[in-house]
């Protein structure tokens, strides 16, 4: 059975230091398998941002629960932030009052964040994964939040829009586009092999189908 990855979004993650919101989705272009998650604590303690390995993401127990992400305090506090504060940002920073931000009303000091963030700067060395910083670990892999919503195209013009990148859990790796707006009049899963690139600019998607193959698709899923 697929998922939605927009279930994730949706509803708080479990995680052994309680609830957790999450920000983003990062995967792999190539293979459609999903590498990290951004998380945001529900407290401020031990941290309030993690980049953590989606290996770790596992379904819901029953029906209607949350999905788990099995992580604690340790791990946690140990993991890379994201997104990075980078240096040339700490001026507006610093000027920045107290916020409240995410799904779960997360209050956040962007003074404190700036300071503990100097405090603890890692060392970079993009040939060691070990040392790498989060926007290094996330530059080649795609944020699924940025390809909800973007319009596809086929080999004869436009083909609907994209609402949603359907998963395997057991493998956590893509194996359906989910098309809304689509010429079978209703909504169409094509199959992940089926994307060809996605613009440089962020805006659209190309896959190798038509119009024709859509109704084919959506007839059969019917």
């Amino acid at each position: 059975m697929l998922h939605d990855l927009s279930e994730l979004f949706e509803t708080p993650l479990e995680t052994h230091s309680g609830p957790a919101g999450l920000r983003e989705i990062f995967f792999d272009r190539n293979t459609g398998r999903i590498r990290l998650v951004a998380i945001e604590m529900a407290r401020t303690a031990p941290r309030t941002e993690a980049l953590i390995d989606a290996a770790r993401l596992s379904t819901p127990v029953h029906d209607g629960g949350g999905w788990t992400l099995s992580v604690g305090d340790d791990e946690i506090a140990a993991a890379l932030s994201w997104p990075e504060v980078l240096e040339q940002d700490a001026m507006d920073l610093a000027i920045w009052p107290m916020v409240v931000a995410g799904p779960l009303g997360t209050s956040f000091a962007p003074l404190l964040a700036l300071s503990a963030l100097r405090e603890n700067a890692p060392d970079s060395n993009p040939t060691s994964p070990d040392t790498q910083t989060a926007n290094e670990l996330v530059a080649p892999l795609q944020q699924a939040g940025d390809w909800i919503g973007a319009t596809v195209f086929g080999h004869d013009g436009e083909l609907g829009r994209l609402t949603g990148l359907m998963f395997e859990p057991a493998t956590r790796t893509i194996r359906a586009l989910r098309l809304t707006d689509t010429p079978a009049g209703g909504p169409v899963e094509l199959p992940y092999d089926r994307l060809r690139y996605r613009a440089e600019s962020g805006g659209h998607l190309v896959v190798d189908a038509t119009r024709d193959d859509l109704i084919q698709v959506g007839t059969e899923n019917a």
